[in-house]
């Protein structure tokens, strides 16, 4: 039996007023539900298992494990 070491990596992807405008910003808002959703909808798109969502009035992160550049999965 073959086992294979996982190679993702712990990555984030963040928006915040240094790094985007307002109204990029706005578009990253969520409601009560919509946390949910963007985590599934990453995890359906991606293969992301595992992914932790923060949103502040600030900013918004995205912290990960994944085996691709980050760089990657914001082109996808």
């Amino acid at each position: 039996m073959e086992v294979r070491q996982s190679e993702n990596t712990f990555q984030c992807i963040s928006l915040g007023h240094v790094s985007a405008p307002v109204h990029i910003r706005e578009k990253m808002t969520f409601n009560e539900q919509e946390p949910k959703d963007f985590l599934l909808f990453i995890r359906d798109l991606l293969g992301i298992q595992e992914a932790v969502l923060l949103s502040t009035c600030n900013r918004t992160e995205v912290y990960f494990y994944h085996n691709a550049d980050t760089t990657e999965v914001l082109k996808a």
